[in-house]
């Protein structure tokens, strides 16, 4: 059996683990850490994508070959699973005395393959789903418009909290993006 095949052999029969007094599954665990993280300080990770449901394969990915490729957004979990393993990962820190300082979504394969993502980026807050998501990674201009949008909220949030040193806008490649300034 060559080794990929192996691979998803394993995975296959692995996924399957639950742990009966929560049920949450042992082997992709939805909620980990927090972990430190040199830009976001302490990092609580969501990994809301089963193993290797990638859009690309990376020769150079960490978790190895790509499993299943698709470019086709669907629910991998219910929401109220992520939130009840993230509501409970950030208890367990809290009790060990642990603070977490960013919520990052990081799964085992392509985040925006989730159809429930949106969901969990949006909290009505302009200016704090902006500052969130831009610390993380740019955003295009057309993807805050759209935010902005959605938050019935204007480009002059934006505009203050450039001016404010607080959001970077940068233009590449003949398109604009922000991105958080993160400072000491």
């Amino acid at each position: 059996m060559d080794p990929g095949t192996l691979r998803e052999a394993v995975l296959a029969r692995l996924s399957t683990v639950i742990d009966p007094e929560t049920g949450v599954d042992v082997v992709r665990m939805i909620a980990f850490g927090p972990v430190p993280s040199r830009r976001l300080g302490r990092s609580l990770g969501i990994n809301h994508v089963p193993p290797k449901i990638c859009t690309y394969a990376c020769a150079y990915c960490q978790l190895g070959r790509t499993i299943k490729m698709q470019v086709e957004r669907q629910p991998f979990y219910k929401p109220e699973q992520v939130v009840r393993a993230v509501r409970e990962q950030v208890e367990k820190a809290g009790r060990a005395g642990v603070r977490v300082d960013y919520l990052t979504f990081v799964p085992d394969g392509e985040p925006t393959l989730d159809a429930n993502l949106d969901g969990f980026v949006f909290t009505g807050d302009v200016e704090e789903d902006l500052l969130s998501i831009t610390a993380v990674h740019p955003m295009r201009e057309e993807a805050v418009g759209k935010l902005l949008a959605r938050s019935q909220a204007d480009w002059s949030t934006v505009r203050r909290l450039v001016a404010q040193g607080r959001l970077v806008q940068v233009e590449y490649g003949g398109r604009v993006f922000y991105l958080r300034k993160l400072g000491r």
